[in-house]
């Protein structure tokens, strides 16, 4: 994969991601909402990131995505909107991974008798903003990327990808 399909690949596993997270709810399996829920948020920053920088390996996004606002170099309007979603960032990283896949090694807890509803919902809460983010603006930043950056046709392909996810 190149740099620039990666943003549209991490829209579609952050997509499919809520999808789960928003069944396992309804399911009340809490665990595996509050999990899936982490990794939608977590693929969603990547997405913003993927259009202006490397994507970095990690499940806190939340610090790339405000060295990115501190830079300077983003029209005002994106590093607006970019800040105005940091908070569904916090608390939906590592930290938050950890505890609905593993529990609590420490003490013995396992992620299902661990994560209860209110943790739950308070996490699949945070979804909204980190995707309607870059499923609103994609087409729109894949048509500003400068020239040199992708090819015509895949400029098309790319901008028709956006706005069928």
């Amino acid at each position: 994969m190149n740099s620039h399909d990666d943003p549209l690949y991490r829209l579609k596993l952050a997509k499919r991601s809520l999808a789960k997270a928003e069944n396992d709810a309804v399911d009340g399996q809490w665990d595996d909402c509050l999990a899936e829920a982490q990794e939608a948020v977590e693929n969603a920053g990547k997405a913003i990131l993927g259009h202006f920088r490397p994507i970095p390996k990690t499940h806190d996004v939340i610090g790339p995505l405000k060295r990115l606002t501190d830079k300077g170099n983003l029209p005002d309007a994106i590093r607006q909107d970019i800040e105005a979603s940091l908070d569904a960032f916090r608390n939906m990283g590592l930290a938050t991974h950890i505890r609905a896949a593993y529990g609590d090694e420490l003490t013995g807890t396992v992620p299902w008798e661990l994560i209860q509803e209110p943790e739950a919902t308070a996490g699949l809460e945070k979804r909204g903003a980190p995707l309607r983010w870059p499923n609103q603006f994609m087409p729109q930043l894949v048509v500003s990327l400068p020239q040199s950056s992708l090819k015509p046709h895949n400029r098309q392909r790319m901008t028709n990808e956006a706005r069928s996810i």
